[in-house]
């Protein structure tokens, strides 16, 4: 198994911050509507956060020699891992907003063939220089 490269520790908040951002307005509805009871909701921030948490700490990658991409991501305390040929690969793309360039972090997108349909691996808050080199390894091998 080759050693994964995962993201930064410090990373982590962004995709905690993620994770309490969605769960907020529904928190706040009820607090709203149901007073006493809708307090209880705000027993779903730590459940929310560690899920957060997770996903973070599950977000890896590595280029095997060869042809091949290891991807890794949590998603729901369950990992999803991907092994990827070299030409199942239909794009890599990556984007950037006014915020994470600052950071220079960017969200990188793998899209492959699966039998009929198209399926897509995405690596978020990936540092840019990690994601250049992944998009370069990408663009040589496509053109050999």
């Amino acid at each position: 198994m080759p050693k994964l490269t995962h993201l930064p520790t410090f990373q982590s908040w962004y995709f905690i911050r993620n994770a309490i951002l969605v769960c907020l307005l529904p928190i706040v509805a009820l607090i709203y509507f149901y007073h006493f009871w809708g307090c209880f909701s705000l027993l779903i921030v730590p459940l929310v956060i560690s899920l957060g948490y997770y996903k973070s700490r599950h977000m890896a990658f590595v280029i095997i020699p060869g042809g091949r991409y290891l991807f890794q991501s949590g998603r729901f305390w369950t990992n999803e891992l991907y092994l990827i040929q070299q030409n199942k690969i239909q794009s890599v793309s990556y984007r950037q907003t006014i915020w994470m360039a600052r950071k220079h972090l960017v969200h990188l997108s793998i899209s492959i063939r699966h039998a009929n349909s198209n399926h897509e691996v995405q690596i978020r808050y990936l540092p840019e220089k990690e994601a250049r080199r992944i998009y370069n390894c990408y663009l040589n091998k496509s053109n050999t």
